[in-house]
């Protein structure tokens, strides 16, 4: 089978279940992150590459999100590996670590938290831009911190990667301080599922996406807590949050007494980002 003809049949299978921009974005994801395709001389497809090729689109015909299928996902400008036990990295999370890279650009060794990290993408941007930086990871998921460890060896980075159960405060006595914590916590309601992709609701690990307590903000009210433990005077708290309650979010940390908290906007201009910082 010739690649072209291969691609006619996962043409179809995308055209059923996208729009065609997106479809075609996928097609060129599939051939390159599963192939190393790019186009040119329209060569025959061996043995071997027929049966990933037929399991691949398998996948994709049960909405499989792409990046389980090729097992690769893009996060800032490196390569990571993902699977079904990790959240598939979000461009709003990378707004989040550029917001984190631009406000300590004058800092030095400082040591930072990434709480709840998944495939640690956000710690491995971090370590890789600032190499002097130390980074502690932690995740309830040990499946989850297997991927996270890969990926830091994959791009020979040091990560202290740490299993944790974060809403059990019983665990923080075993923490040092931080100069900084980040994090892109569980916060999406249960009332918001029909609002989302089938794809995701079906594949991706839902304790990344919805916290198991009835309290949505359960999160941020722990990191809040958390901080004025373990935070260092002046630290800073970088976070991810819905855009429908980031008002209310805000008012957790003024309750708790952090100063200079800031809404930001994402690229989308909704509500999207959480910056505050511990009282000198």
């Amino acid at each position: 089978m010739k690649i072209s003809e291969a691609d006619e049949k996962l043409e179809v299978i995308l055209n059923q279940l996208y729009d065609a921009k997106e479809a075609a974005n996928i097609q060129k994801i599939f051939w390159t992150d599963i192939f190393n395709y790019k186009g040119g001389i329209n060569r025959t497809l061996h043995t071997q590459e027929i049966a990933v090729f037929n399991e691949a689109i398998e996948k994709l015909a049960k909405n499989f999100p792409i990046q389980y299928v090729t097992g690769v996902a893009y996060f800032y400008d490196l390569k990571l590996f993902v699977d079904e036990n990790v959240l598939i990295p979000r461009p709003e999370t990378e707004e989040l670590v550029h917001l984190f890279l631009n406000e300590t650009r004058f800092e030095k060794k400082l040591k930072v938290l990434d709480v709840g990290t998944g495939s640690g993408c956000i710690p491995i941007i971090i370590k890789n831009k600032r190499s002097d930086y130390t980074c502690v990871a932690i995740d309830i998921s040990k499946a989850a911190l297997a991927v996270a460890q890969n990926n830091a060896e994959r791009h020979e980075l040091k990560i202290d990667f740490r299993v944790c159960d974060f809403l059990d405060a019983s665990a923080w006595s075993s923490f040092e301080n931080f100069d900084a914590i980040i994090s892109n916590p569980p916060y999406i309601g249960q009332d918001e599922k029909t609002k989302m992709t089938s794809s995701t609701l079906l594949f991706e690990p839902h304790q990344a996406l919805f916290p198991e307590d009835d309290d949505v903000l359960i999160f941020y009210k722990k990191v809040a807590d958390f901080g004025l433990q373990k935070l260092n005077e002046g630290g800073m708290i970088f976070l991810e949050c819905n855009e429908f309650n980031a008002q209310e979010v805000k008012e957790i940390f003024q309750r708790k007494g952090y100063v200079s908290i800031e809404i930001i906007r994402d690229m989308q201009e909704k509500d999207r980002m959480i910056l505050a910082s511990k009282a000198s």
